[in-house]
């Protein structure tokens, strides 16, 4: 078998960062097919070790820091200690890999939706939704343009933080959509009544990365983000300052 240049290696490989949850997800893909996923949960974010959980993953690929020619992080929202981990290991990454790494965010809220949509029903509108503090939540809400999720992309409106007695009281969507980590959600007395088929579960699944990341290089680049922090609302004591590699 004709082994792969170094050129066409480095173009193969992406790395792709998910620390917005108590569930970190490390996912190595080449060609936009997943070679490798690991999840990894933890509530203290600062315990993690993504540095060796990352060197696993290179070491499982038989690759090195040199042959990653794109890395991706999920830059929010959700919890900002984690995601200035996942970044700050992201801009290492970029550095060790060199000058010509690609280097994008995406966010949580995009691809709670990107893996929601099929299950949303045209002209129906979906909330998807990150926990935040103090019983508030990040949320984007989106409507199924005609089953064309670029156009619903396009007509929906940034990202922004409400309350559950808002969504339950004002907005009222038809769908919620949350991750499987999110804790407080389902401890939400308010919007207990979003069950069954109103209710969509998602997860950070390799498959799915991949597929989303392959949509927002290919399709939709309007869900590529500069590499910072997702900030939507003054909830911290220290507004995060903006990285830079």
């Amino acid at each position: 078998m004709k082994k792969q240049s170094k050129a066409a290696i480095e173009n193969a490989y992406k790395l792709v960062i998910n620390t917005v949850f108590e569930k970190l997800t490390i996912t190595v893909l080449n060609n936009n097919h997943a070679e490798y996923h690991a999840e990894f949960f933890e509530k203290k974010r600062n315990a993690f070790k993504i540095d060796e959980i990352i060197e696993n993953a290179f070491k499982t690929c038989d690759i090195e820091f040199k042959d990653i020619g794109s890395v991706a992080a999920f830059t929010g929202p959700g919890s900002f200690t984690g995601i200035k981990l996942g970044l700050s290991m992201a801009y290492a990454m970029i550095c060790a890999a060199g000058s010509g790494v690609k280097k994008s965010g995406v966010s949580m809220l995009d691809y709670l939706i990107f893996d929601a949509f099929s299950h949303i029903k045209k002209n129906k509108t979906a909330a998807a939704l990150v926990p935040g503090v103090r019983g508030e939540y990040f949320c984007r809400l989106m409507k199924n343009i005609k089953g064309d999720m670029k156009a619903s992309f396009a007509k929906s409106k940034g990202e922004f933080v409400t309350s559950s007695t808002s969504l339950a009281e004002e907005i009222k969507p038809d769908y919620i959509i949350i991750e499987e980590c999110a804790s407080a959600f389902f401890e939400d007395k308010i919007l207990e009544g979003y069950t069954g088929a109103k209710l969509i579960v998602s997860s950070v699944r390799p498959k799915a990365v991949a597929s989303f990341i392959g949509y927002c290089e290919n399709v939709d680049p309007e869900r590529q983000l500069e590499l910072v922090p997702m900030y939507l609302k003054d909830t911290y004591a220290v507004k995060p300052k903006v990285m830079t590699a």
